[in-house]
């Protein structure tokens, strides 16, 4: 049997749980869409906890300074090709882990709980989830923000993934335009080919 927990806030998602504790959670996303596309499996919630605190262990023994930016990227990078099933979950997860040195695990269980969904219907739709992570994160470190100031954070943060979401779908739209320069030359090329290879084969 699945048990489905309440919409949060935003009325975005629901996050489902059988009776065992295990949850849904992403294992293979679609590389065109960072989102969507996406095949489930189940994975108990403690299981990731654990991963997460390996994750944590491997940053703290790194010893690289948390204002670092060059040998943080590096580490990231590393992180990120090692644990790749949680790097597409939850990379901003992961991301704050590294760069920030920000993690609050009830942040995390309340965030798998009511947020992280088996499937999303495009990139922004997951990039939001992300980013109530963040809010969730902020709000465990800064219990006496107001709501003003949680108001404030919310749009920095959902401006910026958003920013960074239209970034990646330019970057593709660019890619793909010349993909298809590339394929026409190509085209182009092998026809020229073909015509000499024929001309040769003309008799005179």
């Amino acid at each position: 049997m699945i048990y489905k927990y309440s919409e949060y806030i935003s009325g975005m998602s629901t996050q489902e749980f059988d009776e065992d504790g295990r949850l849904f959670t992403d294992s293979e996303v679609d590389s065109n869409m960072g989102a969507g596309n996406i095949k489930t499996e189940y994975i108990n919630i403690e299981i990731i906890i654990n991963t997460i605190k390996e994750i944590l262990n491997k940053v703290k023994c790194s010893e690289i300074d948390p204002k670092n930016s060059e040998e943080n990227t590096k580490l990231l990078k590393i992180l990120q090709e090692e644990y790749k099933d949680f790097s597409i979950t939850h990379p901003v997860v992961l991301r704050w882990m590294v760069e920030a040195r920000q993690y609050d695990e009830q942040a995390f269980r309340t965030y798998a709980k009511n947020h992280v969904k088996s499937t999303y219907k495009d990139r922004n739709e997951f990039w939001k989830c992300q980013g109530e992570y963040l809010i969730l994160l902020f709000r465990r470190l800064n219990p006496k923000a107001s709501v003003k100031a949680i108001r404030h954070y919310r749009d920095n943060v959902m401006g910026l993934l958003k920013k960074d979401n239209d970034e990646f779908d330019d970057a593709n739209k660019k890619a793909d335009e010349e993909i298809k320069i590339i394929k026409a030359k190509e085209h182009a090329t092998r026809i020229d080919n073909l015509k000499i290879l024929l001309s040769k084969l003309t008799p005179t």
